[in-house]
C-alpha cells in the first residue's frame, strides 16, 4: 500500500541535543531519539522497538496537555510493549523536551489548539508510516491523549488500525466539575487548609 504523504518534515535545529536512549540488540531493532519539525516547532520523538519489520507501530499520546509521560512509561510498561510494537514516544508542542522553539520559551498560546495538535500528530504519523513502510498505526492515548486519539482516528481512519484509551475522557467539562466538587467535599470533611469552614 502507498504510504507517501504530501507533508514534509523540515530539517530542525540540530544544535539542540535530543538525548540518548539505550540500544536494543537485534538486526531489525531501532532505538533512536531526534527532533522533528512538526508544524512550525521542533518536537522531540523517541522510537524504540525490537523488530521494525514485523511489529506494528504504536504512537503514544501523553496526558496534559503539557505532561510528558515518557520517563514513566519507559520504566513501567513500555519495555514489554517494545517487543510487540515499534513504539513512538512524542513530547507534544509546549511539553517536556519539545518545550520552547529555539528561544527557550513556550509556543504562543494561539498555537496551542486541538487542531494544531492534530495537525502535528498527522505529520508524525505520516513520517513514521513512511519511515517504517507501514500503512497504519495503533494509537495509545492517555488522559489528554485520549482526547486527541479518537479525534485523529475519526478524521484519518485509513491511517489508524486501532485506538487504545487509558484514563479516557468523555465529557471533559463535567469530569472537571465533578473532580473539583469532590476535592472541595474532601477538604471540608478533613478540615484541611483551604476548606470552606
Amino acid at each position: 500500500a502507498d504510504t507517501t504523504t504530501n507533508h514534509t518534515i523540515e530539517p530542525c535545529d540540530m544544535t539542540r541535543r535530543a538525548g540518548k536512549t539505550p540500544p536494543i540488540s537485534g538486526r531489525d531493532s531501532v532505538a533512536e531519539v531526534q527532533y522533528l519539525r512538526l508544524g512550525e516547532f521542533d518536537q522531540w520523538v523517541m522510537i524504540r522497538g525490537t523488530d521494525v519489520g514485523s511489529n506494528p507501530l504504536l504512537v503514544v499520546l501523553h496526558g496534559g496537555p503539557g505532561i510528558s509521560e515518557t520517563a514513566f512509561l519507559r520504566h513501567s510498561i513500555s519495555l514489554a510493549l517494545e517487543t510487540l510494537y515499534t513504539v513512538v514516544y512524542w513530547d507534544q508542542r509546549g511539553c517536556g523536551k519539545s518545550y520552547g522553539y529555539r528561544s527557550g520559551h513556550a509556543p504562543p498560546r494561539d498555537s496551542m489548539t486541538v487542531g494544531r495538535f492534530l495537525a502535528d500528530l498527522d505529520l508524525l504519523v505520516d513520517f513514521v508510516r513512511g519511515r517504517f513502510n507501514k500503512t497504519a498505526v495503533t494509537i495509545f492515548g492517555h488522559s489528554w491523549g485520549s482526547v486527541l486519539g479518537p479525534l485523529y482516528a475519526s478524521v484519518h481512519p485509513d491511517k489508524v488500525q486501532a485506538y487504545v484509551g487509558c484514563g479516557q475522557l468523555g465529557d471533559w467539562a463535567k469530569s472537571e466539575a465533578v473532580t473539583y466538587e469532590y476535592a472541595l467535599r474532601e477538604a471540608e470533611r478533613r478540615g484541611g487548609p483551604g476548606s470552606r469552614r
